[in-house]
């Protein structure tokens, strides 16, 4: 038996979850445009400091470099690095942990200082405040 063989098919299984989320998030988009004009409107976009933050709520704290947040208050509060937020409320208290991922509603939501957490599904971490060197993955999940 590979001893690798586990951790492809995690591996796999996150692609295809991945994959899913993407193409919800281009379709929930499309809909919104078509459907909704007025609201896109108040979207915001921002690319300071190498960074990207797209939605509502973006960053206004002064930016760190290297991020990404794509969501409705993903991410609104960092000046720190090196962290991607992908869905509302994601990251939302980070204030300046560095080398964070959290993709889902509300993941790593309550993390301030924290670095090197990886959450990953819908409130992932979300109790975490000042944790490090952390993943957890699915609904709810914690370390």
């Amino acid at each position: 038996m590979n001893k690798y063989r586990p951790a492809l098919g995690i591996l796999n299984s996150m692609r295809k979850i991945m994959k899913k989320t993407i193409i919800a998030v281009l379709v929930a988009s499309s809909i919104v445009n078509a459907a909704q004009a007025e609201t896109v409107t108040q979207a915001r976009i921002a690319t300071p400091q190498y960074s990207t933050y797209i939605g509502q709520g973006y960053n206004t704290a002064g930016y760190g470099q290297h991020n990404t947040a794509l969501g409705h208050s993903a991410m609104p509060k960092a000046s720190s690095s090196f962290n991607t937020a992908v869905g509302s409320h994601a990251l939302f208290s980070l204030t300046s942990g560095q080398f964070n991922t959290a993709t889902g509603l509300g993941a790593l939501q309550s993390l301030t200082t924290g670095s090197q957490n990886t959450a990953m599904g819908q409130g992932a971490m979300v109790k975490a405040t000042n944790s490090s060197s952390n993943t957890a993955m699915g609904l709810v999940s914690d370390v």
